[in-house]
């Protein structure tokens, strides 16, 4: 079953087994996912920004995982702080489908994109964060 088939499946509803969990090595040797191997599922998954800042998200706040392409997934959350989660980079149907079986663990950025040579790169991460007017209603930033 091809990344995309087992995507769509969960996103019917289907049962579908976990995919197998993967490495992919970047250029600097960090890997730009990890995905956790065993039961119990992950609560949370951690992003790391190629500067070093990282966010520890849980997967309790995550609502729809939109893959426009595979090489820019929405992560479109439900807490009041956070509206989205935006990746863009290559091979990033693998990501949603790890994020949608909750089984990622670890999205990092890529130091240097241009020499990338695995199938999976993040090239870049963007939290967008939701403004709480006085009346209470949720804003872009």
């Amino acid at each position: 079953m091809t990344n995309k088939e087992r995507f769509l499946a969960m996103a019917l509803g289907q049962a579908v087994a976990p995919p197998a969990a993967s490495k992919r090595v970047a250029a600097d040797g960090q890997p730009a996912t990890a995905a956790a191997e065993a039961t119990p599922l992950p609560s949370r998954f951690t992003l790391i920004a190629r500067n070093g800042v990282y966010w520890s998200y849980p997967y309790a706040c995550v609502g729809l995982i939109e893959c426009l392409t595979s090489g820019h997934v929405i992560i479109h959350c439900t807490s009041p702080e956070v509206q989205s989660i935006e990746l863009r980079g290559r091979g990033l149907d693998e990501v949603a489908t790890q994020l949608a079986a909750q089984r990622l663990v670890v999205l990092r950025e890529t130091d240097h994109p241009e020499f990338e040579t695995g199938n999976t790169t993040i090239r870049e991460i963007m939290v967008n964060l939701a403004k709480q007017s006085a009346r209470g209603s949720s804003e872009d930033v």
